[in-house]
This record gives structure tokens, C-alpha cells and sequence, in this order.
């Protein structure tokens, strides 16, 4: 996989901060990896908003299944 920044390694989850998609540059990257992601069914969310990056890590680690 191409690099992203977090891995959650429990849910094979990945998150990319797009923090610099007002960059021409980043933006295209951005986009390489979310096709990357979606053409091999790889889960991930690509977001430049804190909360919502939190508030998906809150989701995937509350989830009543993950209770022992």
C-alpha cells in the first residue's frame, strides 16, 4: 500500500490526513491513493477534519464486537 499516515492495525483501517489538498500537488496524491484504496477494497476514510478523523477512530474502537 501506498503510504498513508495512521494504520489501525485491529481493524485493518488506514487514515490519510488531507490536510494540504489546497496543494495541487497533495490533492493529486490524495486522489492516487484513495483510487489505490478503493481498486483493491482497501478500508480507509481520507479526511482534512480532526473530528471527523477522531469521531472514526472513537466508532471503530467502541464498537460493541470489539468487548471481550
Amino acid at each position: 500500500l501506498k503510504r498513508c499516515d495512521f494504520y489501525l492495525t485491529k481493524h485493518d483501517f488506514y487514515i490519510e490526513y488531507t490536510g494540504m489538498s489546497n496543494i495541487e500537488y497533495f490533492k493529486v496524491k490524495y486522489e492516487e491513493k484513495k483510487e489505490f484504496c478503493l481498486k483493491n477494497g482497501i478500508n480507509c476514510l481520507f479526511s482534512s477534519n480532526i473530528e471527523e478523523i477522531k469521531n472514526k477512530i472513537k466508532e471503530l474502537y467502541e464498537n460493541k464486537s470489539d468487548i471481550k
